[in-house]
Parts: structure tokens; C-alpha cells; sequence
């Protein structure tokens, strides 16, 4: 019998506080995007604003995966946390549009190097065997509370203002900044390396004897991205995941699947307002259907194990949740929507839970950081496009055809996806795990 991921003291720790983190960023963007529009300014703010939510992730991903990697985690999470706390803080202490666009963008690079380290940090706590269930219930817990902050959001900016929301956020992330002080793995630095405190899965020693016959030149173009030869560099976490035969594939649907998916939520509120006259209160039920969905396939997801089931379980999940996407744009009515909103949340938080277990126990333990970031930055560039793109296309077809269009071609995407996985894992080799150092199939092994 398994033991419950949440023996762990870090995970009770972590995983709640993290949640609580999701609902403040939830609730600092529905804050701001209300005050924006209230305070007189047009859809060029607001697109001003989103590039500020969006832009530092993607252009720190390589740094921030390499701090997350080879930096003390505690320094790393407490020092980007902290940044947060302070940026919410000037949020709730001014309203200019510059100082905003300021702490917005400070908001969001403490998320930028805070997220990659927390998420290699889970699988030292939890060891990767537990990782499966964790991830699943961090998707699960972060997925129904992002709406459900949203929701408070509204709710206090309509009550009392803008700062009270703001120093509400505030308290989020403080708590959070606590966890980090508080969490007694560690990862990264000296400390990471040498205390024994974590679960490590080390490898077999598969060094050739041809390697004692290396020039200097062929250490150096043989050496591992953390070992100092362009350690920063942008493309790190993807050439990780690039030599990775089962990896590579999942990876390569994800991001058109956001392109395409992500795309139908700048016409949601149209699809429901509009198209099946639901009025505000039943809009904020169907993101409470939405949540409900996602604690329930965190409970399937975290059932899974094994590389084979979880990949197919990605596609699956995704592939179905498309299929769903589409028959919400023919929903005949309120009540057909909302039952496809809960199974749209639960085979979502399937798909991004099987995904986020495999591309962290398939990546090697010392490059867990930059493939996070890489993931990050990546998923939030394909996020910001889809948004643009959403509201031309729900602009030119109206919301129903939006929905459909959006969920067929992602449908179609998984489709493709499924057939080039299943060729490159015929023979089922790509299903073999890979551990300390070994980043591909065919790869040379780290040196350590």
C-alpha cells in the first residue's frame, strides 16, 4: 500500500501554500484589470498589463532555471517570494500606471524564479515515487483555487477597493514567503548537495574507458549544461527535454494545444452571457464547475504510474478535454454547459498532472530547474498569443463557432500527437526511465 504524500511535513507545508499563492495571482489580476477599466483606461493599458504578466517569465527562463538548479532553494524561494509580498504591497499602496506596470512586472519575476525552484524542489520531498500523486494534487488544489481567488477578487475590489484586495494578496504570498523559510528540504548549492536530507536516485557509474583519453576541448563540448559552459542559456531545458524520445513529443502538443485551447477563453463570457443568457451569478458558477472538475481528476491523476500510462494519460486527458471544448459551443443550455465545464476542469488537471510527474521524474534530478522554467516561459509566450488570436477569431465568428473551431483543431493536434508517439515508443524502449544524468536516449552520461 502507498503512503499518503501528505505523511511528508514539507508537503503539508508546500502544497497548501502554493494553492493559497494561486488564488492571490488569480485575485491580483481580476483586481487589476477591474481598476484599469475604472480608471478610465482603454484596451491598450490592459494589453500593456497582460505583456507585464507575460514577458519577464519568457525572457528570464534560461536565467531562472539555472539559479533554480544550482542556487540554495531556501535563498532562491524566500529571496523571489519576498519580491512578491513587496510588489503587492506597492500595489496596494498606488495606482499609477507606471508604478503598477513596475510591480506587476516585479510580481511576476518573483514568480519567474520562484516557480521553477518550487516545483524540482516537490520531488525531493516527495521522492519519485510520490511524485505522481503530489503533482496531482498540487494541479488539482491550484486549479480550483485560481478561480475561486478570482472570484474573492471581484468581490473585495467591489466591497472596500482595490488596496484591501491588494493587501489581501499580500498576506497570500506572506504566507508563502513563510513556507519557504519554514520547508526543511532544500535543493541547489552546497547545502542541496551534501546534507542527505533528500531522496536521490543515483545511476549506474556507465563511464567508457575512452572517456580517461579526453582532450580538453572534448570535455568541453561534452559537458553537462551545469557544468559552466553557457549555463544560463535559454535553450538548456529544451534541449533536455529535446532528447528525451517521450518527452519531446508530449512537449510538441502542449504548446499548439494551449495556442489553440487557451484561445476560447477570451470568448467564454460571451459563450455564457450571451449565447445561453446565464446571468453574473450563474458565469461565477460555472467556474466553481470548473474547479469542482479539477479536484476530481486530481484524484484520477494521482492514481497513475508508470511513464506508459501517463503519457497516453496526457493525450487522453487532453484529447477528450477537446472533444468537450467543442461540444460546449453547441451546449443547448445552461445547465448542459455547466456538466461540461466539470468534466472540461477534471480531464484538464489529468492531462497537466500526468505531464508535469513525467517531465520531472524523465528529466535528470540537477536539470529539474531549467525544464521547469523552459516549460513556464513557453506555455506563458503560447498563453499571450492565444489570447490576441482568441479575439480576432471570436471577434470574425461569434463565441459558439469560436468554441468548436478551438476544440476540433486542438483535438486534432492531440490526434497527431498520439500517432507520432506511438512511433517513436513502438518498440517501447522510450519508456525506460532515466536517471542521474542521462538526459536522452543515445546520450553520453554526466560526469560527477
Amino acid at each position: 500500500m502507498q503512503d499518503s504524500v501528505w505523511a511528508h511535513r514539507d508537503v503539508r507545508l508546500v502544497v497548501p501554500a502554493r494553492a493559497l499563492s494561486v488564488a492571490g495571482d488569480g485575485m491580483a489580476l481580476v483586481v487589476l484589470l477591474l481598476q484599469l477599466h475604472d480608471t478610465g483606461h482603454g484596451p491598450a493599458a490592459i494589453t500593456g498589463l497582460l505583456l507585464c504578466f507575460t514577458v519577464p517569465t519568457v525572457l528570464t527562463m534560461g536565467w531562472a532555471g539555472q539559479v533554480a538548479d544550482t542556487r540554495d532553494s531556501r535563498l532562491v524561494l524566500s529571496t523571489a517570494t519576498a519580491a512578491q509580498v513587496v510588489a503587492c504591497v506597492g500595489l496596494a499602496v498606488s495606482d499609477d500606471l507606471g508604478a503598477t506596470y513596475g510591480f506587476v512586472v516585479l510580481l511576476q519575476l518573483g514568480a519567474a524564479f520562484g516557480s521553477p525552484a518550487w516545483t524540482a524542489l516537490l520531488p525531493r520531498i516527495v521522492g519519485d515515487d510520490g511524485l505522481g500523486r503530489a503533482v496531482a494534487w498540487q494541479q488539482g488544489l491550484g486549479a480550483a483555487t485560481r478561480p475561486a481567488g478570482a472570484a474573492l477578487g471581484g468581490v473585495l475590489y467591489g466591497w472596500f477597493g482595490a488596496p484591501v484586495a491588494f493587501w489581501c494578496v499580500a498576506g497570500a504570498f506572506a504566507v508563502l514567503l513563510g513556507t519557504a523559510v519554514a520547508v526543511r528540504t532544500r535543493r541547489g548549492g552546497r547545502r542541496g548537495r551534501d546534507d542527505g536530507t533528500v531522496p536521490t536516485h543515483p545511476g549506474p557509474d556507465t563511464r567508457f574507458e575512452s572517456d580517461l583519453d579526453e582532450t580538453p576541448r572534448d570535455r568541453s563540448r561534452n559537458a553537462c549544461p551545469d557544468e559552466g559552459v553557457g549555463g544560463h542559456r535559454v535553450l538548456d531545458g529544451l534541449r533536455v527535454l529535446r532528447a528525451d524520445a517521450l518527452l519531446w513529443p508530449l512537449f510538441c502538443v502542449l504548446l499548439p494545444f494551449i495556442l489553440i485551447v487557451e484561445g476560447v477563453n477570451v470568448v467564454e463570457v460571451f459563450l455564457v452571457r450571451d449565447s445561453l443568457g446565464a446571468s453574473p451569478a450563474e458565469y461565477g458558477l460555472s467556474e466553481v464547475a470548473f474547479g469542482v472538475g479539477a479536484v476530481l481528476g486530481s484524484a484520477v491523476a494521482g492514481r497513475l504510474e508508470g511513464d506508459r500510462r501517463r503519457a497516453w494519460a496526457v493525450l487522453a486527458g487532453l484529447g477528450l478535454m477537446c472533444v468537450a471544448i467543442a461540444g460546449t459551443g453547441a451546449a443547448p443550455s445552461f445547465a448542459v454547459y455547466l456538466g461540461l465545464a466539470v468534466l472540461v476542469g477534471g480531464l484538464n488537471t489529468i492531462g497537466n498532472a500526468a505531464s508535469g510527474a513525467l517531465m520531472m521524474t524523465r528529466t535528470p534530478e540537477e536539470q529539474r530547474g531549467r525544464v521547469s522554467a523552459a516549460l513556464n516561459g513557453c506555455a506563458r509566450l503560447c498563453s499571450t498569443v492565444a489570447l490576441l488570436a482568441g479575439g480576432v477569431v471570436g471577434t470574425a465568428l461569434g463565441p459558439r463557432p469560436t468554441f468548436v473551431l478551438g476544440g476540433t483543431l486542438g483535438a486534432a493536434v492531440v490526434g497527431a500527437g498520439a500517432l507520432w508517439l506511438r512511433a517513436r515508443t513502438r518498440n517501447g524502449t522510450a519508456y525506460q526511465p532515466r536517471r542521474a544524468g542521462v538526459s536522452g536516449p543515445g546520450a553520453r552520461p554526466c560526469r560527477r
